[in-house]
């Protein structure tokens, strides 16, 4: 079974290499022709548009041949985190080797760009880890943030493996993502007024897995909103933090720069 599957990423790789060596050509003889009629300053004209489109048009087909296969990039990364293989185990909840687990699916059905505009807006830092980023459709944008809170609870609490709670000196941090017990409502930013009550985070919230993610992924949004950053001095979550002892924050630029759909 592992083999067959083997061979079917192997086979669309494949198709995908060959896709994008066919669309190449046109474009390549097309340089070489805009270059050739106005060869006195060797400027090729409109060069730049026909780039573009040739990169959204492998993209494109690249969906279309493999179909989503991010899930299998952050899989991967949890995969090869230890030796042992022990991180895919515990973070399945996240991905599996075959799909998204039951946090990933959460993820994916509660954003939208009503309620997290600056996440699907993007930050310069995002971009340099992610280039394809501006140009990623909502469904694919998400699937970003997956990748994201996949490290980020992997990196708080080993994806729920780890103790429910720590003492800090801000009070208990519980969860996944160690919000501050009984303190989770007032993380909520001057910024989000009229937004509507149900955005945001309410105390409680890190008690349970899924409210957890939601008031993690609000977090996240005002940080994109306040500080124009993915990894912020300022961050809540030590794998955002570039300044951090373990210098965790690499375990982000890692998993969303190996995302295939950034690329």
């Amino acid at each position: 079974m592992l083999a067959l599957q083997c061979f079917g990423d192997i086979m669309r790789q494949f198709l995908t290499a060959l896709i994008i060596f066919a669309l190449g050509l046109p474009t390549f003889a097309e340089t070489r022709k805009v270059h050739r009629s106005d060869g006195a300053r060797g400027i090729c004209l409109g060069c730049e548009d026909r780039g573009d489109k040739s990169v959204d048009q492998i993209r494109a087909l690249r969906s279309a041949v493999g179909g989503d296969q991010s899930y299998k990039d952050i899989y991967k990364y949890n995969y090869n985190k230890q030796k042992d293989r022990k991180v895919a185990e515990v973070c399945s909840s996240m991905v599996t080797n075959t799909g998204y687990g039951p946090w990933g699916r959460h993820i994916l059905n509660i954003l939208n760009e009503r309620e997290y505009p600056n996440l699907f807006d993007g930050t310069p830092d995002l971009v340099s880890l992610c280039p394809a980023y501006p140009q990623l459709g909502p469904e694919e944008k998400k699937v970003v943030f997956v990748a994201i809170m996949n490290v980020m609870v992997l990196g708080e609490s080993t994806c729920g493996a780890g103790p429910h709670t720590a003492k800090g000196p801000n009070g208990t941090a519980v969860g996944i993502l160690q919000l501050h017990r009984g303190k989770e409502a007032s993380y909520e930013s001057e910024g989000r007024h009229g937004h509507g009550p149900e955005i945001g985070c309410k105390n409680g919230d890190g008690e349970k897995p899924e409210s957890s993610l939601k008031c993690g992924l609000h977090l996240l949004d005002m940080q994109f909103a306040a500080k124009g950053e993915l990894l912020s001095r300022s961050s809540h979550w030590e794998v955002l933090r570039p300044q951090g002892r373990k210098q965790k924050h690499k375990w982000t630029k890692k998993i969303v720069s190996e995302l295939s759909i950034c690329k």
